[in-house]
């Protein structure tokens, strides 16, 4: 999926983890839990799918009716 996103563009992916199961779950540490910003949720949902947009046509293609409609809701929002 990754691939087919246009990620492999832009980065080097890889079949397995770099560190073995165990070593990377010693890393990863818990983060505070946030009030929820719906708003603020949606500007960043909005954003990311933008981007998405602009790796390549199949992304534009996608995710074109979730950004129109995101636009939408926000032009409503603010007026």
């Amino acid at each position: 999926m990754l691939d087919v996103m246009g990620f492999a563009r832009f980065f080097t992916l890889m079949e397995a983890p770099l560190q073995q199961p165990t070593t990377l779950n010693d890393a990863l540490e818990e983060l505070p839990e946030e009030p929820a910003d719906e708003e603020g949720l949606r500007d960043r949902i909005l954003e990311a799918h933008r981007i998405l947009m602009h790796m390549n046509e199949h992304n534009r293609e996608q995710f074109q009716p979730l950004v129109e409609m995101l636009e939408s809701q926000d032009a409503t929002t603010h007026n």
